[in-house]
């Protein structure tokens, strides 16, 4: 026989905070990321900074790692290369208070980045 929904287990959701940014990084981007110094360089139409700034930038909307890969297959993979498929990209993907993952546009692969290194920023 079909289970009721009284029936079955359901467990507790998660606090909302905790499934959007770990713990390590909570306030972390507010306290230390200033937008103004996200600053576009040569002809690539993105801005550049370190992850704190990048975060401020898009008010803690960064590009997840997936939604780089797929701009990098939509507007690189294949294609006739522009300045923004040459760089790396930041994504909402904070692993440590020293560390994140950034995207490569010239491959398309993650890869472990120091927070305070320059990467190219895109907002979700």
């Amino acid at each position: 026989t079909p289970q009721k929904i009284s029936d079955i287990n359901v467990l507790p959701l998660e606090d909302e905070s905790e499934k959007k940014t770990p713990t390590h990084t909570t306030g972390d981007w507010q306290q230390r990321g200033n937008a103004a110094n996200c600053t576009r360089q040569g002809t690539n139409p993105y801005p550049s900074c370190n992850w704190w700034d990048a975060m401020a930038y898009c008010d803690g909307k960064l590009a997840s790692e997936s939604e780089l890969r797929n701009l990098y297959y939509g507007s690189c993979a294949g294609k006739q290369k522009s300045s923004a498929c040459s760089s790396y990209y930041w994504s909402s993907n904070s692993l440590s208070a020293a560390a994140a993952m950034a995207v490569g546009f010239f491959n398309g692969e993650s890869e472990i980045q120091e927070k305070p290194a320059r990467m190219n920023v895109h907002c979700r």
